[in-house]
């Protein structure tokens, strides 16, 4: 594990983390294999527009495939391709942008987070570590140094 890494990437990650986290509400039967699967085609897609080859498919469920959109628009953002806006806000709220390889590390990175926790508590281990954490951080004062993604 590359701790200089996550300490220093650990925004990107949480952002994704907690993509995942809010699509998880709204599809409560998510289990950690249909987030390893999303992960390893954008993990496959983004590997592949750099090397100029085509993606593979993946045959994902609609679920899945919305999960993948979800996670893809962070990834976007913090790759500096996207922009969000606030509510209220006229300007556009942006990231410093990461570069490709950097989203790459990230995302294998989650990957095998969620491998771990999978492996240790079953099926949705990695989805209520996960949860727990983001429930943990929103009753906390400040923001959270714990590093999560393993």
């Amino acid at each position: 594990m590359d701790r200089k890494f996550i300490e220093k990437h650990l925004d990107v990650l949480q952002n994704i983390e907690h993509e995942v986290v809010c699509f998880r509400q709204q599809c409560p039967d998510l289990c950690d294999f249909n987030v390893q699967l999303v992960l390893e085609a954008l993990i496959n897609q983004y590997e592949c527009e750099l090397t100029n080859e085509r993606p593979k498919r993946y045959g994902l469920t609609e679920d899945e495939e919305l999960l993948m959109r979800h996670v893809e628009a962070i990834c976007e953002l913090r790759l500096g391709r996207a922009e969000a806006y606030i509510e209220g806000e006229d300007e556009p709220f942006t990231f410093p942008a990461v570069p490709v390889e950097t989203m790459i590390r990230c995302l294998k990175q989650i990957h095998k987070s969620v491998k771990f926790w999978s492996k240790r508590n079953g099926s949705r281990g990695y989805l209520d570590y996960v949860a727990a954490f983001f429930e943990f951080e929103a009753h906390s004062k400040g923001p959270s140094r714990r590093t999560h993604a393993v």
